[in-house]
């Protein structure tokens, strides 16, 4: 039986353009730049001045380090558990009910993703700027 449709049409095709996978690596550095963000470059010497010892500041860190290990973990078994598109509203829509998870999704999208923006074009503009002798 010839494969004849659409969908053989497509598979026929030779695909030229980049390959659609992530590999480990690529979800690793997606992973360490999305909890590590931009708080590495801005608060490293406020860190210093308020911890006594460089072991210790490389300490609070690690510890740091763990608090967000142990909440990508939590967030691993929520997925596994709830398998749905939708991530945290999904979770706190089983646990809440609707009301709180519309908020929580209008509160993500006009302030905490805003503020993250924000943070990070401090970041940048802070650290960038003065390489262009501004």
């Amino acid at each position: 039986m010839e494969n004849t449709g659409p969908t053989s049409d497509r598979l026929d095709k030779k695909h030229t353009g980049l390959p659609r996978v992530l590999g480990f690596w690529d979800i690793i550095g997606i992973v360490i730049g999305g909890v590590i963000g931009s708080g590495i470059f801005l608060s490293p010497s406020e860190i210093a001045q308020v911890v006594p010892s460089p072991v210790l500041m490389i300490g609070v860190w690690v510890v740091g380090g763990l608090f967000s290990l142990f909440g990508a973990v939590s967030f691993a078994e929520l997925g596994a558990a709830m398998p749905e598109a939708g991530g945290i509203y999904i979770y706190l829509r089983e646990a809440y009910g609707p009301l709180l998870s519309f908020l929580f999704g209008w509160t993500l999208f006009l302030v905490i993703d805003s503020g993250a923006i924000a943070t990070l074009a401090v970041a940048f503009s802070y650290n960038m700027l003065p390489r262009f002798a501004y």
